[in-house]
């Protein structure tokens, strides 16, 4: 066999390396080449020219035999002739998990909208909704594209279509997989046992809650619009008392649950009188928390003192006389600190009167227990009962308001007419 001349075998060499390298960019094309999107369209309110604010709806199925979509990529949305275009209120649904935590990424350069951070599978089809934006000027001027490239500079083009905005009856198509417009907002936080919670916005109720043993309570408020919103707070107990109002203002995002932890309702402060001499004792009760730090504060000199809730919530603080207090009015309120060093707003104050050891209180406490309607306190009741209870009639006296509701009326006489000859 006739050996191959130098040069020939140069130009052997040349041919088998210019096949290698047609082969390997034919396979790079077969990877790379840009394919068409399934079923593109873009659906829009009305096709008006220079209407203002029109929303627009726009999906695309990823065909069976492309590439997936990687959260790297991005979906290059083109609208050449529209304008003002807003993605304020975007979303996106369909069949798609994001590629971090980080939701969605929007960026708006000029006419394009560019999407990230979402893997789509092939065959899989995605609604872009809600992004709003001026008609343009010219019927013919409604022409749109949607690119899939692997960058924002459009390097490599995985997928592209082209699509004309059009109406849909008059309004933007509605998909079963399209989520409704709303976000909600769990509370979690502490309170009383015995609390009754509501939660109001704009004195609209939104929920209702009652706290666990513990004090602990979970709420979920759903349907709400996305955006800021401040929600009220407030709790009352068995006999109609009321904790102050708790406002709390919070940014609900759409379509996800938004947490907002450790609100700790106020206490409710009680006093066993509300009028007391500087030589008598007093006592402080109330209502918040379990197993909590509770600081009593009396205004004007501000004076304070420390107490703990029992594992009922009840906190209790004596004081054996009132004499370092001059003869005046003051006002006593509450706050608590739970175990995790997270603290309440101020509770409602609770007034009361200290008054010197001569003056005779505006509204006297009786001497003994007049629950059963024994008034003159002689263990017995009787007409003489019956005639104080005449006598105090219609007034707030509590030397006759059996039920200590601050009124002599019916329900007074209707307890001492139960006990009555006892």
């Amino acid at each position: 066999m006739r050996l191959l001349l130098p040069m020939q075998r140069r130009i052997i060499k040349i041919l088998l390396l210019f096949v290698f390298l047609t082969r390997i960019f034919s396979a790079i094309d077969l990877i790379y080449a840009s394919s068409s999107l399934d079923n593109p369209s873009d659906f829009i309110q009305v096709n008006n020219l220079s209407l203002s604010n029109i929303e627009h709806q726009i999906t695309f199925t990823l065909p069976a035999n492309s590439s997936p979509v990687n959260p790297s990529d991005y979906i290059i949305i083109k609208m050449p002739y529209f304008q003002s275009i807003s993605t304020a209120d975007l979303f996106v649904t369909g069949t798609f998990i994001y590629g971090d935590g980080t939701g969605l990424h929007v960026t708006i350069s000029g006419n394009n909208i560019y999407l990230s951070n979402l893997s789509i599978i092939p065959g899989a089809t995605i609604y872009i909704n809600r992004i709003t934006a001026t008609n343009p000027s010219f019927s013919s001027e409604f022409n749109e594209s949607i690119d899939i490239a692997t960058d924002m500079a459009e390097s490599i083009i995985k997928n592209s279509a082209t699509l004309v905005a059009e109406p849909y009856n008059g309004k933007i198509s509605v998909s079963a997989d399209i989520q409704p417009y709303t976000a909600q907002i769990t509370l979690t936080g502490y309170a009383y046992p015995g609390f009754f919670l509501t939660f109001t916005e704009n004195s609209a109720v939104l929920n209702t809650s009652s706290p666990d043993g513990s004090g602990y309570f979970s709420v979920l408020l759903t349907g709400l619009t996305p955006g800021f919103h401040t929600i009220m707070v407030e709790g009352i107990d068995a006999t109609n008392n009321v904790t102050a109002s708790s406002s709390i203002s919070i940014y609900a995002t759409p379509y996800q649950n938004t947490n907002y932890q450790n609100l700790i309702l106020s206490p409710i402060i009680f006093t066993n009188t509300n009028q007391v001499h500087q030589s008598d004792s007093f006592t402080f009760t109330g209502e918040t928390v379990p197993n909590s730090s509770v600081t009593i504060s009396v205004n004007s000199p501000l004076v304070q003192y420390s107490t703990t809730s029992d594992s009922s919530g009840n906190f209790t603080y004596s004081l054996a006389s009132m004499n370092a207090y001059s003869p005046g009015d003051y006002q006593a309120t509450a706050t608590v600190q739970t175990p995790g060093s997270v603290q309440s707003i101020q509770s409602l104050p609770q007034s009361f009167t200290v008054l010197s050891d001569n003056t005779i209180p505006s509204n006297p406490k009786p001497s003994c227990d007049i629950s059963k309607g024994d008034l003159n306190c002689d263990g017995h009741v009787t007409l003489i009962d019956f005639s104080i209870l005449l006598y105090y009639w219609g007034t707030n006296s509590a030397l006759a308001d059996i039920n200590g509701d601050g009124n002599v009326d019916l329900i007074d006489f209707s307890i001492m007419m139960y006990y009555f000859g006892s």
